[in-house]
């Protein structure tokens, strides 16, 4: 047995000639000794799909051993047992999954919890800046994915610290009132480095790039106290390592554990003679491979597929240095040039030109179409390459199913840019703002923005409260040409002025009216006054027949009085156009006063503070209070359009984003308290802080 890097150029038989052997062993029922590691998803799709090609091999009993690297780590990980007890490793929560997506939390916490303990001199300012978070939780897996541990980062820093001399640390402590040194801040990641592995392991907790760590230790043999063994690569007798042109550090060291325990491992790297500029990345994995095991290095001389025409060259062309990057103009001599030179035609490659994107995209479908429909080509066969993918994207999805083109275009939009997420996210601003102030109260504006939203209103049973308290206190505002009120007439004169009803262009037009800037306990105080003194307004007592009462005190109030006295209503006009704005009804803006005061009370009786599970279920009471779910999931009901659906279930997926973020947020508190308190004085730099953590 021997161990192989195998070169070769491009749409070459490397690849087939490995998974061919791997196929014969699934197919003698020996697929427990073969490991094959890909670099990437498509590439293990197209292993697997080969593999497992339906006729030679229809399927096997237990698990294809074909992995891209983090597949393997968690393979490492589930077969490893504790050599004295033979038991497997305990199972752990991973954090950076879509369904539990807590690690930027629980480092935010971190970082709140150590700066309030006085742990964080250089970092603290920043520690509640969002850039600070992901920038630390960015460097934490730069980290990991080097290969060291809380202890190891702990030792660099020391060492750096005694390689500066006494005076570094000296400076970093009479530096403590004024700017940090370098220092200070890789002090303070390696404290929080250590914070936050140690609540992982104390919390059983896991994310992709801890397990690379904990997979290597276990190859080493060792996982904390506990020794470790990995039977199930004891019988594996072939290695295959395809598609890598470049190694992470920790994945380097797992493969310096991994490579001298197999008998047999193949390298599959592209090379070609022709042009080896374009591939001299591979040579450092290479270097590094043979510098793990003796690796011999055999190059392919198999043909390769041919290609044609104008595609020809490319092999030896594209990319390549050595060849000149401007046409050498040639000496033409008169006697023998020729009047028309002959063109070279080629068929392979065609040349657009767009004026826009959309342009662009439809231009190419109708290529799509042409070579499925009329040369026979599958879709599976034609791929779409663009500069820049996100600003395209859209175009693509759109023109794509416009023509009706199946495209494998995945859209990932960001939860926030949901829109009833940034719905949700302005309810949560004006909660965070009250936090902040206990006496102060939510704007007029604010409670409009999340009305006009339509994704928060009152449901019927709020709505009939608030109708009957209206009736209560209200109902006079009703009376018009001093008619009786009977059951039939209020009904149709509230059904008028919008009263009983929720009606978020009435709503808002009413809050315009009083001062939509205004807080809501002022502009509540407005609209007592203004309930109390329209009806002695000019232009209302027209279409009232009211008579005219005292005059506003308030200098706003009275501009909207005297606007209102100087409508100009016409009788014809009065029914079928909509009252503009300054024509507000008394009776409207009662009830939208009556609106409003209860949709602020139901916002300002969230608990400022308390448990996490508390304010959640403070805050999901209050979603549920709006009818956040009922607005949301309403649409699906009603949807009679195709094209509607994506939308209808764009925002109906938000309500799974706010359950997973609720999770996350809580979650990460509860785990941020576990921190050992700590004293609030000056780091010891002398020390490692590994041991804090």
């Amino acid at each position: 047995m021997a161990k192989e890097i195998w070169l070769g150029p491009l749409l070459g038989d490397n690849r087939s000639r490995l998974i061919q052997r791997c196929a014969e062993l699934v197919a003698a029922g020996k697929h427990d000794r073969f490991l094959y590691l890909a670099a990437s998803h498509p590439l293990l799709e197209l292993v697997t799909e080969q593999i497992l090609d339906g006729v030679k091999n229809r399927g096997l009993w237990g698990e294809l051993p074909v992995y891209l690297f983090r597949g393997f780590v968690r393979r490492v990980l589930a077969g490893a047992v504790d050599t004295e007890t033979r038991q497997p490793l305990p199972l752990r929560l991973p954090i950076d999954e879509e369904e539990l997506p807590l690690k930027r939390s629980l480092v935010s916490q971190i970082l709140l919890r150590l700066a309030a303990a006085g742990q964080l001199k250089a970092i603290g300012p920043l520690a509640g800046r969002e850039g600070c978070v992901n920038t630390i939780a960015t460097l934490l897996g730069e980290i990991q994915r080097a290969a060291k541990s809380p202890a190891q980062v702990a030792e660099i820093i020391a060492a750096r610290g005694s390689d500066l001399g006494p005076a570094a640390i000296g400076t970093a402590m009479e530096n403590a009132r004024g700017p940090h040194s370098q220092l200070d801040f890789d002090h303070e990641v390696a404290l929080i480095y250590a914070t936050y592995s140690a609540l992982l392991n104390q919390q059983q907790l896991t994310e992709q790039d801890a397990d690379q760590l904990r997979a290597l230790d276990v190859l080493k043999g060792k996982l904390e106290t506990q020794t470790l063994a990995v039977p199930w690569l004891a019988g594996v007798e072939l290695l295959v390592l395809d598609g890598f042109f470049d190694f992470t550090p920790v994945q380097g060291e797992i493969l310096q554990q991994l490579i001298p325990r197999i008998p047999e491992a193949i390298v599959n790297l592209n090379h070609d003679e022709r042009n080896p500029e374009i591939f001299a990345p591979f040579q450092e994995t290479s270097d590094r491979l043979t510098a793990i095991d003796s690796f011999a290095i055999k190059r392919s001389a198999k043909p390769t597929a041919e290609t044609h025409g104008a595609l020809a060259g490319l092999r030896e062309n594209l990319f390549n240095p050595k060849l000149a990057d401007k046409i050498q103009p040639t000496e033409v001599h008169p006697e023998t040039a020729v009047a028309d030179p002959p063109q070279v035609s080629q068929s392979e490659i065609r040349y657009f030109e767009c004026g826009d994107r959309d342009t662009e995209i439809r231009a190419i479908a109708k290529e799509v179409k042409q070579l499925v429909l009329g040369e026979g080509y599958q879709l599976a066969d034609i791929a779409l390459v663009v500069r820049q993918r996100a600003a395209y994207a859209e175009t693509i999805a759109r023109v794509m199913r416009e023509e009706s083109l199946p495209c494998q275009l995945e859209l990932r939009i960001e939860a926030n840019d949901i829109p009833a997420n940034r719905a949700a996210l302005k309810l949560f601003a004006i909660l965070e703002e009250l936090a902040r102030d206990d006496a102060a109260r939510p704007r007029v504006s604010e409670v409009a923005d999340l009305i006009k939203s339509e994704y928060f209103r009152f449901n019927d049973d709020e709505l009939d409260r608030l109708s009957a308290q209206f009736d209560l206190n209200f109902t006079d505002l009703l009376q018009e040409n001093e008619q009786r009120l009977d059951r039939d007439r209020t009904r149709r004169v509230k059904l008028r002025y919008r009263v009983g009803l929720w009606d978020a262009d009435a709503l808002e037009n009413a809050f315009a009216y009083v001062g939509s800037e205004l807080r809501v306990s002022d502009w509540l105080a407005r609209a007592r006054k203004l309930i109390k003194e329209l009806p002695g307004a000019a232009a209302t007592r027209e279409l009232l027949n009211l008579d005219a009462g005292e005059q506003a005190r308030d200098p706003d109030e009275a501009d909207q009085i005297e606007n209102a006295e100087t409508a100009k209503v016409e009788a014809a006009d009065a029914e079928r156009k909509r009252r503009p704005s300054r024509d507000i009804h008394p009776a409207t803006l009662a009830w939208t006063s009556l609106v409003l005061q209860s949709f602020a009370e139901k916002i300002e009786a969230v608990a400022r503070t308390g448990t996490p599970v508390h304010l959640r279920h403070a805050v999901l009471q209050l979603l549920e209070a709006f009818s956040f779910r009922d607005q949301i999931t309403r649409p699906l009901r009603s949807v009679t359009v195709d094209d509607d659906l994506p939308d209808a279930m764009l925002n109906y997926n938000s309500l799974e984003a706010l359950r997973r973020a609720f999770g996350a947020a809580i979650k990460s508190i509860e785990l941020a308290a576990t921190i050992p308190p700590r004293s609030a004085g000056p780091i010891d730099l002398s020390e490692p802080p590994a041991s804090a953590g």
